[in-house]
């Protein structure tokens, strides 16, 4: 009789304590439903973005960050910024336990022109596209190379070798 007392007496305080922690998180976050709002929106963004069809051609396009009231969108250039045929060569890069990734080199005569897109363009992105589709987001940082790309995801040898492919043709 006295354990169940003891688990009653338990449960009841975990019950009420557990109302009180409740609480206490809304009282502090009034904001809370406006910060998963604004969560919801990039959320529900960035799917609807990366899962649409672009009516361009394969190659490797500018995403600027534009700030409308409150929200973020996502531009993309009109034209590739690296076009397919920028490419140098194409290598494959066997990661040990990792998935394998596309390392793209580019032509010397276009490394310039990508040093000078990442040194003003820290903070937005490279999007790839192959057959409509954006295949990868790349953000721009201080530490992204003028000589190459890397093309990395969720690909196993097979898809891997088939990008390698299309970005070849």
């Amino acid at each position: 009789m006295t354990k169940t007392i003891q688990i009653i007496t338990i449960l009841i305080s975990t019950f009420f304590f557990a109302q009180n922690e409740e609480q206490n998180i809304v009282d502090l976050n009034p904001n809370q439903k406006e910060i998963n709002k604004q969560q919801d929106y990039k959320r529900n963004y960035l799917i609807n973005f990366l899962e649409s069809s672009y009516n361009k051609e394969n190659g490797f396009y500018l995403l600027t960050e534009k700030k409308i009231e409150n929200m973020t969108s996502l531009e993309m250039s009109n034209e590739p910024t690296f076009k397919v045929s920028d490419i140098k060569k194409i290598e494959i890069i066997q990661n040990g336990k990792y998935r394998p990734y596309l390392k793209i080199y580019l032509k010397h005569k276009v490394q310039h022109k990508f040093a000078d897109l990442i040194s003003k363009n820290i903070g937005n992105g490279i999007a790839t596209i192959v057959d409509r589709k954006i295949i990868m987001m790349t953000p721009i940082s201080k530490e992204t190379s003028n000589s190459y790309i890397e093309v990395i995801g969720l690909y196993n040898l097979e898809e891997v070798n088939k990008l390698k492919d299309k970005l070849k043709q």
